[in-house]
């Protein structure tokens, strides 16, 4: 048999085959998460899409208090991607938790796989 020709199973390159197979003991809805995460980026890209076909134009100059509103805006996203519980499912294929370590409520610690 060639090389090109095996297949190679999910658990023989050890990733998981699903969202809770990351750890039987996680009690958080990794799925539930993933597809409200899903939803919102549908919504927010037909409400784009819907303001392109209705001929809406972006604005050709961008003021300070934007420039500002973006950083800050950047600085949560990057945030909430990096560390809060919500965006777990992005990180869970990648990271482990660690349970013992003190942290904020809403956010967790984690190391690499």
């Amino acid at each position: 048999m060639s090389g090109a020709n095996r297949r190679v199973s999910a658990k023989a390159l050890s990733l998981p085959t699903s969202l809770h197979f990351i750890s039987p003991a996680d009690p958080r809805p990794l799925g539930a998460y993933a597809g409200l995460a899903t939803v919102y980026a549908g919504l927010f890209g037909g409400g784009l899409a819907a303001a392109a076909r209705n001929g809406r134009e972006l604005p050709r100059s961008v003021s300070a208090g934007d420039i500002v509103l973006y950083g800050v805006a950047t600085h949560r996203l990057s945030r909430l991607v990096s560390r809060e519980k919500v965006a777990r499912f992005v990180r869970a294929p990648f990271t482990v938790v660690e349970e013992e370590i003190d942290c904020p409520p809403a956010e967790l610690e984690e190391h690499p796989r």
